[in-house]
């Protein structure tokens, strides 16, 4: 009786892919939705903030979905460059309000690491993959 073995190696590669292309996207809609509301209860600032935060959340989505599409070391880098961005322009604006360090910055930091991470560990495996002779 021959047994079916699932490889954890793609399945966790898989996992990660998509982590790291769909949490960008919904958590920048989040911040969209949030600045299209938060005008209407008189926190227009905010609203004007999310923008931005949202912003920065969908370019680092494209930049890792263009990384998914080409797999190189230019793409890898410019997804660790975008991420660093976001990662910015999400502390500059949690700073701005005084709410660096509350539960939503970590939440909204955490997202920009992620992808990051993904896209260095395809660095990674990159270079292995050119220096390994078996």
């Amino acid at each position: 009786m021959q047994t079916f073995r699932i490889p954890l190696g793609d399945l966790a590669r898989r996992a990660m892919e998509t982590v790291a292309l769909v949490a960008p996207l919904l958590m920048g809609c989040l911040y969209l939705v949030a600045a299209v509301v938060l005008p209407f209860g008189g926190a227009f600032e905010q609203g004007e903030s999310s923008v931005h935060v949202a912003a920065a959340l969908f370019v680092l989505s494209a930049a890792v979905g263009l990384h998914l599409m080409r797999r190189n070391t230019i793409t890898s880098i410019i997804g660790i460059l975008c991420a660093g961005m976001a990662l910015i322009v999400i502390s500059y604006t949690f700073a701005r309000h005084q709410l660096l360090g509350s539960a939503g910055y970590w939440q909204a930091f955490a997202v920009p690491v992620l992808s990051a991470m993904f896209c260095g560990w395809h660095l990674r495996e990159s270079r292995q993959a050119r220096t390994d002779p078996f």
